[in-house]
């Protein structure tokens, strides 16, 4: 069964798609069609056969601006993105057409932070979603793609616990543009 697991760049879509994968007792694997679609466009941009499985992740702006901020030629490049505030207006806009997306369509989805939280219970909720049954041994893989410094507890600490300070420019453009992104499901 081919799944599609989209959101923005940073926002936890490859964590989140290997929790489905090694806990899934079917055989999920990734629908990748790279010359069709990307993972992380807006949804009307993306190819998704009728077979998939759809599921949406998405950070909390302040998270999301901080990972952003790490790494910014992820998104800048491929959206031609110049100033803090075309992040937060991207951000905004891309949630926005999710969230469209998903009052027509099914689709699962939920929040970076709350995987991070509880891990099982949102892959439990995903695969039930769609009739599909968890393994009885739950596996947390390693995080993909990180840096080499990378530590768990500080890491899933700072993200759920929102420990850290993200520049007063991140912060102004967050409380102009999404504060109503500012919910947990």
């Amino acid at each position: 069964m081919k799944i599609i697991v989209a959101g923005l760049q940073r926002s936890g879509t490859n964590f989140f798609k290997e929790l489905l994968i090694q806990n899934c007792s079917s055989t999920l694997e990734e629908h990748n069609d790279e010359i069709k679609s990307w993972k992380h466009d807006f949804p009307e941009n993306i190819y998704i056969p009728s077979n998939t499985k759809l599921f949406y992740i998405r950070k909390n702006p302040y998270n999301w601006m901080y990972s952003i901020d790490k790494q910014p030629e992820d998104i800048h490049k491929r959206f031609n993105i110049g100033s803090e505030e075309g992040l937060a207006l991207h951000y905004r806009d891309h949630c926005l057409a999710w969230a469209q997306f998903i009052e027509k369509r099914k689709v699962f989805y939920t929040q970076y932070e709350t995987l991070l939280k509880n891990p099982r219970f949102v892959v439990n909720r995903a695969l039930r979603f769609y009739n599909l049954r968890m393994k009885e041994t739950f596996v947390r893989p390693e995080k993909v793609n990180l840096s080499p410094d990378y530590n768990p507890e500080i890491y899933d600490k700072m993200y759920i616990d929102s420990e850290f300070k993200v520049s007063k420019v991140y912060s102004k453009m967050i409380e102009k543009y999404l504060r109503w992104f500012l919910w947990d499901n």
